[in-house]
């Protein structure tokens, strides 16, 4: 699904807040998405899952800008305490498909000619 235009982004939202939710994302889906393209044993599978999620979610309680090639860009917004935990709303820029994140390189890398 593209989100290029503010009217595909009305539409997209209404897609996803109708009665048919997408079902929900969880660990398992991740893992088999890694051992899809990985040769990693399934104990190494949870870990490096479970610590990749870990290292995102300490950075979203630090309040900081996630930007990951695959998947984009998350700016939290706001932070609510709530009796059932911390509620934070966040901007999430979705990469296109086929973009790729490209990182900064320092002008002095001693490994470029």
């Amino acid at each position: 699904m593209s989100l290029s235009s503010s009217a595909d982004a009305n539409s997209a939202t209404a897609e996803i807040t109708g009665a048919d939710k997408p079902k929900a994302y969880k660990m398992q889906d991740l893992m088999q998405a890694i051992a899809d393209q990985s040769d990693l044993k399934r104990s190494e599978l949870r870990e490096a899952a479970g610590l990749v999620c870990e290292a995102i979610g300490r950075a979203l309680d630090d309040g900081q800008v996630i930007s990951l090639p695959g998947l984009g860009k998350i700016t939290p917004r706001k932070r609510d305490s709530k009796p059932s935990g911390d509620l934070l709303t966040a901007r999430i820029k979705l990469m296109n498909k086929g973009e790729k994140l490209t990182p900064t390189e320092p002008e002095d890398d001693p490994e470029k000619p």
